[in-house]
């Protein structure tokens, strides 16, 4: 594997990865109401030869790491689409240009519905970028001192329930073109004593900027949704081992960390197609569930076939999935079609 990834520089790249993720997301169920989730992540490296893994963010142990910038599409979660970076990149540097190739690989007529991005991304450029794009965003604002005296300014706040209020109001930043809109969440805080970076006693802060026009609640809800994401990190990371695979070269290593992406997506379809309604499983989860089974080869009357254990749930526990999965029609891959170039 070392070998086939290390023949990949950035044109390799450019030329293999997204024509393979349009051919994938052609086979997505058609759906109007799919969010993009915006994040980054940080791949902790040891040694110091490989490119692009320096100091940055994640300072544990050497402290190098790459920080790669993901972009995830709800029901079934997958990745829409990826950059490995280097460690000590910001997170809302090149957003716009991420986001511009992201949406160029998505099937004509199948725009997502709307984004969501913590305040790593809360940046003008790309807000106008999306306002632009005409979608829908909700973002963490940052709370920055200007941000803070407008806070402190509010009074007009609805009860939600006993340990939140809501309030929403628009406002012009100093350094923007124009006013955008604004919802604050304020929780009670079990300990008055607590310190938080916004010194109200015996209150916490989410505020979020957006231009959508659903109810002020609505908005919270929506963003919330959004810890759906997190787990995925972990699989990407713990069972499919992007947090491990690193070549000497940058680009290699991009072309290793892409196909972890690829394999991550697969799976999510496996799932849709053959799990239906039965939620999303970590990879780990799935391969002892579904993909290994202990058999044994022999004989019935004058045919092989494979014997699967029962042990291990037998035909009977996959059947049904199996029937699922022949049924599916797939194209192949235009990358391993026969008339495909010569790999790189």
């Amino acid at each position: 594997a070392r070998n086939f990834f290390r023949r990949f520089g950035p044109g390799e790249v450019e030329r293999f990865f997204p024509p393979l993720w349009r051919w994938f997301l052609a086979h997505l169920p058609p759906s109007r109401e799919r969010i993009l989730d915006l994040d980054s992540t940080t791949l902790q490296r040891y040694g110091e030869q490989q490119q692009g893994a320096v100091r940055g963010y994640n300072e544990r142990r050497n402290g190098r790491a790459h920080r790669p910038l993901l972009a995830f599409l709800s029901s079934p979660v997958v990745v829409l689409h990826g950059w490995l970076r280097a460690g000590n990149a910001s997170d809302c540097r090149d957003a716009v240009q991420f986001l511009r190739e992201a949406l160029a690989l998505l099937p004509p007529g199948q725009a997502p519905a709307g984004l969501r991005a913590d305040g790593a991304f809360f940046d003008q450029k790309l807000l106008t970028f999306l306002e632009e794009q005409r979608l829908r965003y909700v973002i963490v604002a940052r709370r920055k001192e200007s941000m803070q005296a407008q806070l402190h300014a509010l009074t007009q706040w609805r009860r939600l329930d006993a340990d939140s209020d809501i309030a929403q109001f628009d406002w012009k930043m100093p350094a923007w073109t124009r006013a955008r809109r604004f919802v604050v969440v304020r929780l009670r805080l079990p300990d008055p004593a607590e310190q938080r970076l916004l010194q109200v006693p015996g209150y916490d802060f989410r505020v979020f900027v957006t231009n959508r026009d659903e109810p002020a609640e609505w908005i919270w809800q929506h963003y919330d949704q959004r810890a759906a994401i997190e787990p995925r990190f972990s699989e990407l990371k713990t069972d499919l081992g992007a947090d491990d695979f690193c070549l000497r070269g940058f680009f290699p290593t991009e072309a290793a960390f892409r196909s972890v992406l690829f394999a991550f997506n697969l799976l999510s379809l496996l799932q849709a197609i053959a799990l239906r309604g039965d939620g999303q499983r970590r990879p780990a989860t799935l391969r002892h569930s579904l993909l290994t089974c202990g058999a044994i080869a022999g004989r019935a009357g004058h045919k092989f076939v494979l014997f699967l254990a029962q042990s291990w749930g037998g035909l009977a526990q996959r059947k049904a999935v199996l029937e699922r999965i022949l049924a599916a029609d797939f194209s192949t891959s235009p990358k391993l079609g026969h008339a495909a170039a010569a790999p790189p």
